[in-house]
């Protein structure tokens, strides 16, 4: 190979490298990871343990779900096709309902489905009254 056609490729694979690096967390984890939005009908708040995008199995901090839409955990990405579990809390009876969810469709009957979207899921837990 050329001293010139090796300087062209090296330069192409630098340009190449350089736009991953350059790319957010968000795009990043497009590919390969989510965002969650979680819907609850009996829970005031919940926490979120799964894989993350490292594959480590870590748990969310608390958060609220009021009303009755989605509630997104922001800046925590999760592993499409992993398992997660949904740990609620109604702090009306003090009860603490755990879900098991997938990301994506789920691979036995003791897991309900987060939709998949490109960067994100929704868990709905609310549809059928499980959170």
């Amino acid at each position: 190979m050329s001293r010139k056609r090796k300087l062209v490729v090296a330069l192409t694979a630098t340009a190449f490298g350089l736009s991953i690096v350059g790319t957010n967390s968000a795009q990043a984890a497009t590919y390969s990871s989510v965002e969650v939005y979680v819907s609850t009908y009996y829970s005031d708040e919940v926490v979120l343990c799964g894989r993350n995008q490292n594959d480590t199995y870590v748990c969310s901090p608390t958060f609220a779900t009021p009303g009755s839409g989605y509630t997104k955990l922001s800046g925590w990405w999760w592993k499409k096709g992993s398992q997660i579990e949904i740990t609620g809390h109604n702090k009306s009876n003090n009860t603490y309902p755990k879900v098991k969810f997938r990301i994506g469709p789920p691979h036995n009957g003791s897991e309900h489905p987060c939709t998949v979207y490109n960067y994100y899921a929704d868990c709905d837990g609310r549809s059928r009254k499980v959170l």
